[in-house]
């Protein structure tokens, strides 16, 4: 497939670090040459992540170049799910989120943070007699308040 000549191609994609926790932000800087101002580049994710993993639900969408630098940010939730490390990667297109693909970033790990919750749940007593009460008094970890 050709490029279009008045796009160019991103010249640099540079993302702000290789690997990340969850609840961290990734920047990722496209530098361009030959691209005019005000010209909509679009992006696409990649890996073993998927939208879930990003407080937007997107793994979609596009950006603006501006003096020939345009940026997208990607934040991620913690999903309190343990699933291991999982991957993301950039990749820059024209024209459409399923146009031509002009650039891709390396592969960034998102480092796993979550801790599955556990539930403890004790009786006030082993034995009771029918119609008196018993409370049960649950203690969990990793489970958010409310």
């Amino acid at each position: 497939m050709v490029v279009p000549t008045s796009v160019g191609l991103p010249a640099v994609l540079n993302a702000s670090t290789s690997s990340i926790n969850e609840t961290g932000s990734l920047l990722f800087e496209i530098h361009t040459t030959s691209v005019s101002n005000g010209t909509t580049l679009y992006w696409t994710g990649s890996g073993t992540s998927n939208s879930s993993d990003f407080t937007d639900l997107k793994n979609s969408g596009s950006f603006t170049i501006t003096n020939g630098t345009g940026s997208v940010t990607r934040s991620i939730v913690a999903d309190k799910t343990t699933e291991g490390p999982e991957t993301f990667v950039l990749n820059i297109k024209v024209d459409s989120i399923t146009g031509y693909t002009v650039a891709t970033s390396s592969v960034i790990t998102i480092n796993d943070t979550s801790l599955d919750p556990t539930y403890i749940i004790i009786p006030s007593t082993s034995s009771i007699n029918e119609g008196e009460t018993l409370l049960f008094e649950i203690h969990t970890t990793f489970v958010d308040n409310g």
